[in-house]
This record gives structure tokens, sequence and C-alpha cells, in this order.
């Protein structure tokens, strides 16, 4: 295998893996005011999934402690990629209709008023709410080109192509101020890029002939995390927004990859093979303190956070079938949320922090 084919093997992997206490200071970073959000009621108190217990996937809910599971999608369509709006009252999602493209939809917390945003969506991958709510980022192959970066409104109206390049631009998202997008580009070379949401300032980020991709805006606005093989094997590093400090966290000899901040900041979720343990880690914002959290030989891929950052929600085949799983962030509590023989995946909980 080529090194070309390596890296691109890589890719492909990282972004499978993302399509991620208080006693750990927060690392102090320029902060970015976001916008205000209410929630709705209860918000906090849902977990929506992917699951193929009816034939075919389809998203449901359950609350927190993995009862009351309910089927809020029901099509002979794939329906997958839950993702709560910041308030808690809708789930985006993606679907596979037969004989059909890959549709973007949105529906109700309860499985109600399901709406189609893309009538002809192909292509369509990857999205991202808003931090306001008010619209969404995603890339589509429109003229079956290569991919760009997209936003509309919520509603399907107001479709504005940001990116309009013969490479490929993916894995949007969001600044905390709703005001930026941060983006993946093999334009001129595997780098990340960051976006005004009006199309301008178009700015690279990183530099490097390795693989940079798979950023992740820390949730107070002030750097990036991101994925790189530039020191040979994938690890976690930081960015400031504006392109300077580029920094390390990890350095082992097993891969690390796929990061997700915690909803104060202060600590780092990834996945990583070293120390010959497979599974989640986390560590202080700095890349102090890396802990192991659940190993897993079944390859944890998706997660989410809780939204005040002391659990975690993750998915694993850890006893034969891939359910999911919750811990502690100080690994205790580890707890079985659904037991079922089919494939429950991609957790998504109401105000939380997620990779899928």
């Amino acid at each position: 295998m080529t090194s070309k084919q390596l890296t691109l093997s890589w890719v492909v992997v990282v972004v499978a893996a993302l399509l991620l206490t208080a006693c750990n200071p927060i690392v102090a970073e320029p902060e970015v005011q976001g916008p205000e959000v209410g929630r709705a009621r209860n918000c906090c108190e849902k977990i929506a999934f992917v699951s193929d217990r009816e034939g075919n996937r389809d998203i449901y809910v359950m609350d927190t402690d993995g009862s009351n599971v309910v089927r809020l999608t029901d099509h002979s369509a794939d329906d997958y990629s839950p993702a709560w709006s910041p308030d808690g009252s809708r789930i985006m999602f993606l679907s596979d209709h037969p004989y059909d493209r890959t549709g973007l939809y949105v529906m109700n917390a309860d499985g109600s008023n399901v709406s189609r945003l893309l009538t002809d969506a192909s292509g369509s991958g990857s999205f991202a709410w808003s931090p306001d709510g008010k619209r969404v980022a995603f890339y589509d192959q429109p003229d079956e080109n290569w991919p760009d970066i997209f936003v509309m409104k919520v509603d399907g109206s107001g479709v504005t192509r940001l990116t309009d390049h013969p490479k490929v631009d993916v894995m949007p998202f969001w600044s905390p101020d709703a005001g930026r997008i941060a983006f993946y580009s093999n334009r001129n070379g595997d780098d990340i890029y960051v976006i005004n949401v009006d199309g301008a300032g178009l700015t690279r980020l990183t530099h490097h002939p390795a693989t940079d991709c798979c950023p992740f805006w820390s949730p107070r606005g002030g750097r990036i995390a991101f994925s790189s093989n530039r020191d040979g094997q994938p690890e976690v590093y930081t960015i400031d927004a504006d392109g300077t400090n580029v920094t390390r966290l990890t350095d082992s000899p097993g891969e690390d990859i796929g990061s997700g901040w915690s909803p104060d900041g202060s600590q780092i979720l990834f996945r990583s093979e070293r120390d010959g343990n497979r599974g989640l880690y986390i560590m202080n914002a700095d890349g102090t303190g890396a802990t192991l959290l659940v190993a897993d030989p079944s390859d944890t891929a998706d997660f989410t956070w809780s939204p005040d950052g002391g659990r975690i929600v993750f998915v694993s085949a850890r006893e034969g079938n891939t359910d999911l799983y919750m811990v502690n962030t100080d690994g205790t509590g580890l707890v079985r949320l659904t037991d079922h023989p089919a494939v429950d995946e991609s957790p998504s909980w109401v105000g939380g922090i997620g990779q899928n």
C-alpha cells in the first residue's frame, strides 16, 4: 500500500469516527460570546439514537437511564444521524429513501411534523445546527461534483453556497458565536479552513504536507481541536482560531483520533489504541492527565457528552451486540442503557456535545 493510500485510509477511519470535571482547570483562551438559546422543558432528560430493531434504521429517543424507549420515525428508508436543536425542541436527521437521494429532514422532538429540508440532496453528508438554532451547515454535491459547504435556514429556505471549489470541502463545524464555520478541505493538501457564514473571509488555518482533518471548535471559541498524522501516527492537536499556536496534545505509539470538547471546555475526549488498550480516553484541554476512561476492544466511536459534562454515552459491542452505554467522566458508574440484538448507535443527548 502506498503512503497516499495509507493517508486516505486513515482519513476514512477518522471521518467514520466523527460522522465527539470541575477539579480540572479550564485552560485560558479567548472567549467568544455565543448566542443565548432557551431550552425546551425537560430538554436534557432525553437521548436520541439510531436502531435497526424493527428491520431498518430509525430514530428513537429514551430517558437518560435507558427507560421509555420511543420510536420517532417509521419509514422503509433508513433514518440516521439524529441531532437535537440547541433548544431541544426539534431533531434533524438524514434519510436514504429507496430510488431517491439522501435527504436532510427535521421533526419535532416527539416525531411529529417531519419536513424535508433538502429536496434533491445528492451526496448530502454531515451537518450541524448553528448555536442559535436558526441555521444549519452541511456539505453537499448538487452538481455531482466534489462536495462543498452550504448553510440554510432551518425551514429549508435561504440555501447559500459558501465554497465552490473542484476539491473536497466537508466536515463543517460552527464557531460558538455562529459567525464562522471550520471545515476540512483537500484543495491545497489536507488542511483545516474557516469561513464566515456569508462566504467571505476564507482562511486556511493549517499548512502542513500531512493530513489535518476533523475540526472541532472549543465551546469558548478560542481554539479548534483536530486530528493530524503530521508526526507519523494520527494524534490530537489544537490550534488557535486565528491559525496560530498549533499544539500537539497526544503523543503515543497507538493512534489517537477523534476529539470532543467537554461542555465547559476543560477536557477533551478521544479514541486511542495506546498501551494496548483500545477505547475512550479523556484528558485536560492542555493535553495533560490523559486517562483511560473505558477500555473497549469493539472500537468505540460514537459518543455524546451530558450537558453538565459529568457523563458520556457511547456505542460499544463489548457484550456481543452493539448497544449504548453510559459512564461517568471519572470512569466510574458504567451502565448499559440498551440491550437489544439489533444495532443501537449514534447517540445524541439534548444539550450535549457529541460525535457521530
